[in-house]
């Protein structure tokens, strides 16, 4: 890649003195299928497009493609192809230096890199050949809460991301952590009460760690997308705080502010901590407002837990974000897991939003699509009674063309409170609803976080879920088949 960098260089050198603009190269890679974006110059006639096979082996490998006024092109690629891409502009004449430089990687096992959603990056791999680790996790007494997956070193595999709770979420507050009044926010001011946040890479079929830091206290959603387009996806982590009952004469309680796991290439992560203390329960990334920079919405709790506000993090480059609140009408029901997906296909993300109090089991999963720079309501998804409480969502073509599959938890009349199983099916063409697998257990410890599509080894799909259970990690993970 340097040398690839050195020949763009000596190219450059040797065209002429100019002040033409230049363009901003944007990527994404869905699948196999490559989509450029570049901004446009002012008063620029034309773009031309400059790529070089990696290991680049000589500049007489340099291709270019003249693109005419077009901003945007968007092509399957062969699988293992690899290119060092470059745009510049002409006007009169005229050329600019080159843009920044795009990395394309078409990785063997069609790994989703850099997409515009960090729900691609969760659920859009296929999971057939990965698992999570074992070995290591017995030192850990508590919940590994958090999970992604992505190929944080870029080296063509794919790493895990974990997040633990430390704290014990039934036992007196006063009884873990000391309140520091002056922030009125819960804050740990003991490191064991913080979560572990840990990288892991497969070597020799088995997982092994290659980077740890410590976190915030409650871990609720991990977010993996390349937040500053530098080819490294980086990591967002929505954290909500104390997670139990404020102590008296304490207001606005809940909350702690976010962390960016900021990827710096080699291995290692910058921790930044962002905003003010916040209890993001839910949270998703995607490319709201189109400028090649990805956004997050959150769900936050903050303030009243009757009033969930669904809100904009926008993306204003260098990990610094803005709330935005004009995106979605202010929720006044009781919201708290959320998913960017392109439902319908226009290539706009849509916003799928689950309820989350075991109080209003009867309240249903709604859908909302992206029409005239905001999110309107379009759709009411069919609740099921008794099961309130939404933790995760899946929309993947190859298990139905047309149905998103719902995980809920909460058995309210038998009183297993987050012990419950419940996966809905709900298909959009027919608007038909089916539970295709229950599990009611008021035992404890037993519910989950996280299901993703499963590829089987003789090439149907299903759905395997991730067992989070309390103080208890398995040694081993089932696999079970939901049903196509």
């Amino acid at each position: 890649m340097k040398i690839f960098l050195a020949a763009l260089f000596l190219i450059a050198i040797y065209m002429p003195a100019h002040a033409q603009e230049i363009p901003v190269l944007n990527q994404r890679v869905n699948n196999t299928v490559l989509s450029l974006s570049w901004t446009a110059s002012k008063d620029a006639d034309k773009y031309k497009l400059y790529y070089a096979p990696l290991p680049y082996t000589g500049p007489e490998t340099i291709e270019v493609i003249e693109m005419g006024e077009l901003t945007e092109i968007s092509a399957p690629l062969p699988v293992g192809s690899q290119f060092g891409i470059a745009i510049t502009s002409i006007s009169n004449g005229i050329e600019s230096s080159f843009s920044n430089i795009a990395y394309v990687d078409i990785k063997s096992d069609n790994y989703v890199i850099n997409s515009e959603s960090s729900y691609l990056n969760s659920k859009g791999q296929n999971f057939h050949n990965l698992s999570f680790p074992i070995v290591g996790w017995e030192r850990w007494t508590s919940t590994v809460n958090v999970f992604a997956f992505d190929d944080f070193r870029r080296v063509g595999k794919s790493d895990l991301f974990t997040a633990t709770i430390r704290y014990d979420t039934s036992a007196p507050y006063s009884d873990q952590i000391q309140y520091d009044d002056t922030l009125r926010h819960n804050i740990a001011t003991d490191s064991t009460y913080l979560s572990d946040l840990v990288f892991w890479k497969k070597v020799n079929g088995e997982w092994e760690e290659y980077y740890e830091t410590k976190g915030c206290l409650h871990p609720r959603k991990a977010l993996s997308v390349d937040f500053n387009n530098d080819g490294y996806t980086d990591i967002f982590i929505a954290c909500t705080g104390w997670d139990g009952g404020a102590p008296s004469g304490v207001e606005n309680w809940a909350g702690e502010p976010s962390i960016f796991l900021k990827n710096n290439g080699d291995g290692t992560f910058e921790k930044i901590k962002i905003g003010e203390n916040r209890y993001y329960h839910g949270a998703s990334a995607g490319d709201i407002n189109r400028d090649g920079l990805i956004d997050i919405l959150v769900v936050d709790v903050t303030k009243d837990w009757n009033l969930q506000g669904i809100y904009a993090l926008i993306n204003e480059g260098n990990f610094r974000f803005e709330e935005d609140y004009t995106y979605i009408t202010p929720q006044t029901r009781n919201n708290i897991t959320i998913e960017l997906i392109d439902i319908d296909g226009d290539l706009d993300l849509d916003l799928v939003v689950g309820p989350g109090d075991e109080g209003q089991a009867n309240q249903s999963t709604l859908l909302y699509k992206f029409e005239g720079g905001e999110f309107n309501y379009y759709k009411e998804i069919t609740a099921i009674f008794d099961r309130g409480v939404v933790l995760d969502f899946v929309y993947k073509t190859e298990l139905c063309r047309t149905c998103i599959y719902i995980l809920r938890t909460a058995d309210i009349s038998s009183g297993a409170f987050y012990n419950s199983i419940t996966i809905q099916k709900y298909d959009f063409d027919s608007e038909q609803s089916e539970v295709i697998y229950d599990h009611l257990d008021n035992t404890g410890g037993k519910w989950l976080a996280w299901i993703v599509p499963n590829l089987n080894e003789n090439g149907t799909w299903s759905l395997k879920p991730y067992s989070s259970t309390y103080n208890l990690m398995p040694k081993s993970l089932p696999v079970r088949d939901f049903g196509k």
